[in-house]
């Protein structure tokens, strides 16, 4: 009976995460930041634990065992992999926490502490784990160590509340509540499935081998928590946001948008979109937009050949987006390019242009026929900032 339960919860899980594994790859193809690789680095890195965790009990269902060797190899390798993706994930919240003017204090600390635990427990555990057989039967799992565990608990226990407490205050800081919302959501759901695979480990350890470790029953456990985040994911992908991180960083990205007269180089409208940005940071700005005006003035065609006439520039740790319109340029700074960013500079130069398009056939240097207060709301709208 339970063999036939543990089938049906296999079949289902395939399924869901193999339309999940296809969204989540063809959406990542299309959309290449740091944030995303990332994402998609702790995403592979998760999918062969789950991988590995189906297939070898579908070998010993369908054939009655599994090459040891080899079983014990991609044990060790899910092992190793969990702490990388796991690595990862705390790089993706480091560079939020940054971007959304929270950084963390001694950050390369506590990353290089955490490489040091992974490693330590990585090497340990290759030499210290058992064998359990389940039921008596030829069905068998491998049991982690007890110190492995503890220092598990300990370790990343602690990092897991905090985490969790950041992302609450990172969400609080997105004035978009629906966004804010979602990332909540979203850190929440990375943090369960993160604990999902923690407590795979831990659920067989010697430590709790009076409740789970020679039964089916634990395995039974396992898979039900397995096909509940598995459900949680696809939920997330086919009716969430797929491209949230991106949103994020977007939203804690942007520096300063600026509107430039073509023929004359005049600025004429300006948004400051960080509440909190010095005078300092402003000065760096207009050096380089002179510096940038400059370069336009002597026909230096600059950029990645974009569509749609959009160039990206990179200075420094800013990286300027400009948009071509037929009267005047788009001048976007911002600290990270995303496709996002992209759009939301073609939206708001087309509908400008669109609307001040007489303004500007015969523009005799009046700018009270351009209403500021409607950009600023076009500003609002289309970037959704504070």
């Amino acid at each position: 009976m339970l063999e036939i339960i543990l089938t049906i919860l296999l079949l289902t899980i395939v399924i869901i995460a193999i339309l999940a594994v296809i969204k989540f790859t063809r959406y990542f193809l299309k959309s290449n930041t740091t944030l995303n690789r990332l994402l998609l680095f702790t995403f592979l890195c998760f999918v062969f634990g789950f991988a590995y965790d189906l297939a070898r009990i579908g070998f010993f269902m369908l054939f009655g065992g599994i090459y040891s060797p080899l079983d014990q190899l991609c044990f060790n390798l899910k092992i190793f992999l969990l702490f990388m993706g796991v690595s990862s994930l705390l790089r993706i919240f480091f560079i939020l926490c940054r971007q959304g003017g929270m950084p963390i204090h001694h950050e390369s600390a506590i990353r290089y502490f955490y490489y040091g635990i992974a490693f330590f427990l990585i090497v340990f555990n290759v030499y210290f784990y058992e064998k359990i057989a389940l039921d008596g039967g030829v069905i068998y799992i491998f049991q982690i160590h007890p110190i492995t565990f503890f220092t598990i608990l300990i370790t990343y226990g602690l990092l897991l509340i905090f985490v969790i407490f950041k992302i609450i205050k990172l969400s609080h800081k997105i004035y978009d509540k629906n966004l804010a919302h979602l990332n909540l959501f979203f850190g929440i759901l990375v943090s369960l499935l993160t604990c999902e695979r923690y407590t795979h480990l831990i659920m067989y350890s010697s430590t709790f081998s009076f409740i789970f470790g020679s039964s089916l029953y634990g395995l039974l456990i396992d898979f039900s928590i397995m096909l509940i985040m598995v459900l949680l994911l696809y939920y997330y992908l086919f009716f969430g946001k797929i491209d949230l991180l991106e949103s994020i960083s977007t939203y804690f990205c942007l520096k300063t948008l600026y509107l430039i007269k073509k023929d004359s180089g005049h600025i004429f409208y300006e948004h400051e979109f960080r509440a909190d940005a010095s005078t300092a940071s402003l000065l760096a700005d207009r050096f380089l937009l002179g510096g940038f005006l400059y370069a336009i003035t002597q026909g230096l065609e600059l950029g990645l050949g974009l569509t749609g006439n959009v160039d990206i520039i990179q200075a420094g740790k800013t990286t300027l987006l400009l948009r071509h319109g037929k009267f005047v340029f788009g001048l976007l700074f911002t600290l990270e390019y995303t496709q996002t960013l992209e759009k939301m500079v073609r939206t708001f130069m087309d509908r400008f242009e669109q609307t001040y398009a007489g303004v500007f056939e015969n523009w005799d240097g009046d700018l009270s026929p351009i209403k500021m207060d409607q950009l600023n709301a076009w500003t609002i709208e289309i970037f959704k900032r504070f």
